[in-house]
């Protein structure tokens, strides 16, 4: 019964301590650092204690790019060494990593006590580092390196020769890289940290790989192109091109009954162009294709007019394919451009405007284009007959409402000589004629029209040489007041 006492003794004594054990505790609870990471944190060997998650996060960055500039693998294959630069192919979340460290310190307030006793005498470490997080691009270090030729297996080539493209079919061995379980090694390594200890390649079974003849053929195929003037170049001469091809269909049964180790010849097709760089220089220019004539009456400034209008025509190339634009090609007609007030017509009536008298120009050379046979684009009527051309075949032209367009859609750049001398416009195409054919036009009053309204079709006829009829083109429809 004697030690009773003293028992009793020791248990109030704890008893009495609890409470400013408890005091002690729920003070280290309220002063963790919430903001920063607890001390004696330690994330890949770098200590982390007392630093926010922006500054931990920007420590890791720093310590991944420093491992990543050493993340170079020794692969060994065939008796030989080969260094694989892994460094872009690596990443780490380094923002996440310094999140997870901070959670600690953000615990429930009630656990902050503890993790911070925890850190204070135990600390808290975690290897986590660089891994494998883009395969394409190990892929391609794999394949930069040197590697995938260290197998004795040979993939299907091919060669241009004369006339020919020549096939050497690949030999397949059973000693190439297998280059998944090689991709699996590496990122088995790389999550260890591990660069130093080389890797043995896994082999397998080598495989000739398919010919992609498609990808083969556009590497081959060539347009042919026609010799030819360059606008942007003060219209230099363009040497011609010679087209070239292959039979898809031929080449692929060749290919299909040939053995590992043979040379296929698969015949290339060779396309020479319509117009070669010495025809271009014999007959540029060679041939008056259309003419037209008209006669200018009017006033002084409708004379000054047809005259501004038709030295910005005069000249003017066009390119096989090129689109001629009456408007852009003559500009906006304004005093400042020295065009000046003469006749025009709008919405059926004779009114004064810049440029009146510049539709002569544009129908000229309507006529002219069409006996050249040249393709029209754009044409509109005016709303009265011109006095110039015949009903059907004027074009009228209004900046910024109506144009004159043709497209030269022969294999020989034309080009557009117009003159205007006392009363006569003269407008000429020339180019190169390439058959013997020739246009006659033809208008036909519609019948059954109102007495208000004149409706005319015009006809574009080419004939052959010999005068054969080839076929007829209606060129167009044009109503007129009366």
């Amino acid at each position: 019964m004697a030690g009773k006492p003293g028992k009793k003794r020791k248990k109030k004594r704890i008893l009495a301590a609890l409470p400013v054990l408890a005091a002690l505790y729920l003070l280290l609870c309220a002063v963790t650092d919430t903001e920063h990471i607890l001390p004696n944190t330690r994330i890949n060997d770098l200590q982390l204690g007392g630093m926010d998650v922006r500054a931990a996060a920007a420590a890791l960055e720093a310590d991944t790019k420093a491992r990543r500039g050493t993340a170079v693998f020794a692969v060994t294959a065939a008796g030989h060494t080969y260094q694989v630069v892994a460094a872009n192919a690596l990443g780490l979340n380094c923002g996440g990593l310094a999140e997870q460290a901070i959670r600690r310190s953000q615990a429930p307030f009630l656990a902050r006590g503890f993790w911070l006793l925890h850190s204070l005498f135990g600390g808290y470490e975690k290897q986590k580092l660089p891994e494998v997080k883009d395969e394409g691009v190990l892929r391609a270090a794999i394949e930069a390196s040197g590697l995938l030729r260290a197998g004795t297996t040979i993939q299907t080539e091919y060669t241009v020769g004369e006339g020919k493209l020549l096939f050497h079919m690949g030999c397949s061995v059973p000693d190439s890289p297998d280059v998944p379980g090689l991709l699996a090694a590496m990122a088995d390594a790389a999550s260890r940290g591990d660069y130093r200890t080389p890797i043995e390649c896994p082999v397998t079974d080598g495989a000739v790989a398919p010919v992609d003849l498609e990808e083969i053929h556009q590497e081959i195929y060539r347009e042919p192109q026609n010799a030819a003037l360059d606008p942007e170049n003060g219209y230099a001469y363009v040497d011609s091109v010679t087209g070239v091809s292959f039979d898809l269909e031929s080449a692929r049964n060749l290919l299909e009954n040939a053995a590992e180790g043979d040379t296929v010849e698969v015949d290339l097709i060779y396309t020479e162009p319509a117009v070669t760089l010495q025809d271009l220089k014999e007959r540029l220019f060679a041939d008056r294709l259309g003419v037209y004539t008209t006669g200018v009456k009017g006033s002084e400034n409708r004379r000054t007019n047809v005259g501004l209008a038709v030295d910005k025509c005069n000249g003017r190339i066009l390119v096989s394919g090129e689109e001629f634009s009456f408007n852009q090609t003559v500009g906006e007609q304004t005093a400042e451009r020295g065009f000046k007030e003469a006749a025009g017509i709008l919405n059926g009536k004779v009114v004064p405007a810049y440029g009146g008298g510049i539709c002569q120009v544009s129908s000229t050379l309507y006529m002219a284009v069409l006996y050249a046979n040249l393709e029209v684009t754009e044409r509109g009527n005016h709303d009265l007959v011109s006095s110039y051309v015949p009903a059907g075949l004027d074009a009228a032209v209004a900046w910024g409402d109506l144009d004159f367009r043709f497209i030269n859609n022969r294999e020989y750049p034309v080009r557009i000589d117009a003159w205007y001398e006392g009363d006569d416009l003269t407008v000429e195409i020339w180019g190169t004629e390439t058959d013997d054919t020739y246009v006659e036009m033809e208008t036909e009053i519609v019948s059954g029209v109102n007495d208000d309204m004149l409706l005319v079709d015009t006809y574009r006829k080419v004939f052959d040489g010999d005068g054969s009829q080839l076929y007829v083109q209606k060129e167009g429809e044009s109503a007129y007041m009366r």
